[in-house]
């Protein structure tokens, strides 16, 4: 079971879903994520990862006791070829505005200009790269434990 700070996680695995146009940085966050316990499915393509969240979202919806478990939290890059995640974030919300964001840059973006530049999109953290998988870990196990309503608190690096 997760468990940060004697708090443990909602769900007995959490779900994630990984998207950067990036295959090593893909491997190397998914090997992280996974050895910290989370289940992980990552992508390099946003058409792609998107048309996979949408299928799992409806099939969420089906009521069988064998259907997929919905993502607890989506991690996207922010810079891609195809979409950029903040489109990827927005299709997302649409999809399930329940669902966890957290955007990744290698580029430095404040909150408050960020929230300026983009006010309406939803996200739950936006975090710089490089980025170190125990903090990584910790930032993701923070955002799953977290009681508050999506977005309601974002931690930014």
């Amino acid at each position: 079971m997760l468990s940060r700070n004697g708090q443990t996680l909602p769900e007995m695995q959490a779900t994630i879903l990984l998207l950067d146009d990036e295959p090593d940085i893909t491997s190397i966050m998914s090997v992280g994520l996974k050895s910290a316990g989370f289940a992980v499915d990552a992508f390099n393509d946003p058409i792609e990862a998107l048309s996979h969240f949408e299928a799992v979202a409806l099939a969420t919806l089906g009521g069988a006791a064998s259907r997929p478990k919905a993502y607890d939290l989506v991690i996207s890059d922010i810079r891609m070829a195809g979409m950029s995640g903040f489109d990827f974030a927005r299709k997302v919300n649409a999809i399930d505005s329940k669902v966890r964001i957290m955007l990744v840059t290698a580029y430095e973006v404040k909150k408050e200009e960020f929230d300026k530049v983009i006010p309406s999109l939803r996200i739950d953290a936006l975090i710089n790269k490089p980025i170190s998988m125990t903090r990584l870990n910790d930032l993701v196990s923070a955002l799953l434990i977290s009681k508050e309503e999506p977005a309601k608190k974002v931690f930014s690096i």
